[in-house]
């Protein structure tokens, strides 16, 4: 298996990201009004775009490329508090549970050295257990017994800093 992340933070919407963000749209920071305009102009055929004008923005997007297929993104969000990566992945419906989380969080920590990352699971996700358990293995610290969100759903924060 050969996985590529290739930055692209122009990555235009295309259906399938929005069938994954439709799941859980917070994810990109969104409220529900955003959301649903961010639907209507894609359903209207108006191009939706990931943009980052600096070279070192406070949010990157990379595309998820396992054996030459997009299967996925990878949303890296700064925190210049915490001095933290936040990593959000986004696999399409298709090629989830097929084992690919933990080797594409493997080649993103090959890829980026230099960062801190941390990482966020909502309670509710289904898998959750599964989730932690490879942030675990990789090296992650679970840093709380989980802080209840604005939508009074508990969220469990894991940090990898292999400076430390």
């Amino acid at each position: 298996m050969t996985i590529k992340l290739v930055l692209n933070n122009s990555r235009i919407f295309n259906q399938q990201i929005i069938s994954v963000i439709s799941e859980d749209y917070k994810i990109l920071g969104l409220d529900n009004n955003s959301y649903e305009q961010l639907l209507n102009d894609f359903n209207a055929g108006h191009k939706i775009k990931i943009i980052s004008k600096e070279e070192e923005s406070f949010k990157e997007n990379y595309d998820i490329i396992i054996d030459k297929i997009y299967i996925g993104n990878v949303i890296l969000l700064f925190d210049c508090f915490t001095r933290y990566w936040e990593i959000d992945i986004l696999i399409f419906t298709a090629y989830r549970g097929r084992g690919y989380f933990k080797p594409i969080i493997e080649t993103l920590i090959k890829l980026l050295p230099a960062r801190k990352f941390e990482a966020n699971i909502l309670e509710t996700n289904k898998s959750f257990s599964i989730i932690q358990s490879k942030l675990l293995q990789i090296g992650f610290i679970q840093t709380d017994e989980g802080i209840t969100n604005a939508e009074g759903i508990l969220v469990y924060n894991y940090k990898i800093d292999d400076r430390i």
